[in-house]
């Protein structure tokens, strides 16, 4: 009696463990990280070494013609202090600089300089390339597709989220 009782229990772990991966979340994780990793590795060929993944996830939050901080940190999901850092960061490197909002004194306005216009031009031209090689192994009409589902999806779980 008591191995059965090991046996339905190790069935009950497996049925829980297998639970932990198998669901949409995890071949969306899966694509994201592979996506990123091969984003940060073209930003490495073309010399943006200094450059981690947090960086390159903030600076899409970053208007061509400035943000400032209290809206990068809003898009970013991140605290005020913890963009500080980050933009204190990437303005060392020379990715942007910090000006005083014309609008308010008291804010700053945060603006890619030319080093960072430079990585933007290069990071859509990566994005490209991915989303060209994407797309050759799906197939093209696949691909349009799914990226619009996945779009759509991506909206209406956003959308529930923010209920």
């Amino acid at each position: 009696m008591a191995r059965r009782g090991k046996d339905a229990e190790q069935k009950a772990l497996e049925a829980l463990d297998a639970g932990q991966v198998e669901h949409l979340g995890v071949p969306l994780w899966r694509a994201s990280r592979a996506y990123v990793n091969l984003m940060m590795a073209g930003y490495r060929r073309l010399g943006y070494g200094d450059l981690t993944e947090s960086h390159t996830g903030l600076l899409p939050h970053l208007d061509i013609a400035g943000t400032r901080i209290t809206t990068l940190a809003e898009r970013a999901g991140l605290t005020k202090q913890a963009i500080g850092q980050m933009v204190s960061d990437l303005e060392a490197r020379g990715y942007v600089s910090r000006a005083p909002d014309p609008s308010d004194a008291r804010a700053k306005i945060v603006r890619y300089t030319s080093k960072g216009r430079r990585f933007v031009r290069d990071g859509q031209t990566i994005k490209k390339d991915l989303q060209a090689r994407c797309r050759a192994l799906v197939g093209g009409d696949k691909f349009e597709a799914f990226a619009e589902q996945l779009e759509a999806l991506a909206t209406q779980l956003e959308d529930e989220a923010a209920d």
